[in-house]
């Protein structure tokens, strides 16, 4: 049963090989790539183990077998890596240097005449309409083994992590990917407390068939299930989760970097926000404020917009509120900016319409002089006339410079009332 087995799991694996191909493109895709060709390569290095007849032929096969079993794991790893959104684990430097001791164990295996490090001794043995070639493994295959397990245990257990962490529409697929990748590992186990005498590796075809399903129909590798942690941490905003007796259950660091250090798995909330006065009153108000509420942080003032949505009910139990507060200080100083510029060009307006006055006076008062031939009221006309252009013009300046002290020119008082009194003089005479 070996061989057609073994036969089986190559195919199903180079099926594998080709669905991941067309996603090589995204996260993960390049190391599924590897990890199911290198169990592709395993198989069919399995293949002709099982059906060679000599030891030398067994023995030929089951070092071919070797680069697969240095690729397996640690591209397992990059892929969970990636898949999960943990790019920083896997740079191309850490993933060569992770990969150099089970090169060394496949040099080791091929050259194992020289020194017995992987090898002791081996024996072809009848079993069953066959044979089987039995090892007696050297100290550089436990190492190999051990060192292995290390990086698989680290894999699984983070991919089972994914599992539990991700979004229900996830949760599937990476529950499919753990068990598919997972069956072979756990029956090697299995053999070597005592169980059935078979090749874990034929469990191949599991891991192949859950790997075309989860990229086929849950679309793994095109829609990458960022865990929970890592999504809540890369959010500027602040986020905390308040559980139902009001402590808080989770914050992203945003959330201590804006609200303090006090925001704190299992303090309540309303000690935790003791540095921000204006969102806890605004908690425990119960509503979400109209307008922005103040948070000082690291000294300068910020301003954020508070809401609240409730966590979904088990029963007729609450289980809690998550706080989201995002930072609106651009878009409020802006606000606050055009309320000061309204102001200002209402005070211009006004300010405009007052200056202005005195001049039409001026000039409405001498008209009547004025088409009478009158040279002296003509003058005065034409002053006011200078008057009220002069008037726009610095008000135009104003509004262009609106520093009150730039561009300050002094005045005199005396020209000032000189104005004032033909203005006045003007109107004794109207």
């Amino acid at each position: 049963m070996t061989a057609p087995l073994a036969a089986l799991a190559a195919v199903v694996a180079v099926g594998a090989t080709a669905v991941a191909f067309e996603s090589r493109d995204e996260p993960g895709g390049p190391a599924a790539v590897a990890f199911l060709s290198a169990i592709a390569w395993w198989s069919a290095g399995l293949f002709g183990e099982a059906v060679a007849t000599t030891a030398a032929g067994k023995l030929f096969w089951l070092n071919v077998q070797y680069p697969a079993t240095a690729v397996v794991p640690v591209a397992a790893f990059a892929f969970v890596a990636a898949y999960l959104g943990y790019d920083a684990w896997i740079s191309r430097r850490r993933l060569l240097a992770l990969i150099a001791p089970l090169a060394a164990l496949t040099l080791l295996s091929w050259t194992n005449d020289l020194h017995g490090l992987v090898r002791t001794g081996t024996d072809l043995v009848a079993f069953g309409s066959g044979t089987v070639l039995v090892r007696e493994l050297g100290p550089a295959w436990w190492a190999g083994w051990l060192y292995s397990q290390v990086l698989l245990v680290a894999t699984f257990a983070t991919l089972a992590y994914g599992v539990y962490d991700s979004a229900p529409a996830f949760r599937a697929s990476a529950g499919l990917l753990l068990v598919g990748s997972g069956a072979p590992w756990i029956a090697q186990f299995v053999v070597l407390g005592g169980g059935p005498a078979f090749r874990p590796e034929l469990l191949f075809v599991l891991t192949g068939v859950a790997f075309t399903v989860a990229v086929r129909r849950g679309r793994t590798l095109s829609v990458t299930p960022v865990a929970r942690r890592v999504t809540l941490e890369a959010v500027p905003d602040p986020i905390v989760v308040v559980d139902r007796s009001g402590r808080i259950a989770d914050a992203n660091p945003a959330a201590r970097a804006w609200l303090g250090e006090g925001v704190a798995v299992g303090v309540p909330v309303a000690d935790a926000l003791a540095d921000a006065p204006e969102v806890r009153a605004a908690y425990r108000r119960g509503e979400a404020p109209d307008e922005p509420l103040r948070v000082d942080v690291a000294g300068a003032p910020r301003f954020v917009s508070l809401s609240a949505v409730s966590l979904p009910s088990l029963g007729n139990r609450s289980q809690g509120t998550v706080l989201l507060l995002r930072d609106v200080t651009e878009s409020e100083r802006n606000r606050r900016d055009l309320e000061v510029a309204n102001d200002r060009l209402q005070t211009l307006t006004h300010a405009l319409a007052h200056d202005i006055k005195n001049p039409l006076t001026v000039a409405d008062g001498f008209t009547e002089l004025a088409s009478a031939g009158d040279e002296a009221a003509i003058e005065r006309v034409e002053s006011a006339h200078d008057r009220i252009f002069e008037i726009v013009d610095e008000t135009l300046a104003a509004v262009d410079h609106p520093d009150p002290h730039a561009d300050a020119e002094s005045f005199s008082f005396a020209t000032a009332a000189e104005d004032a009194w033909r203005t006045a003089d003007s109107r004794t005479r109207r």
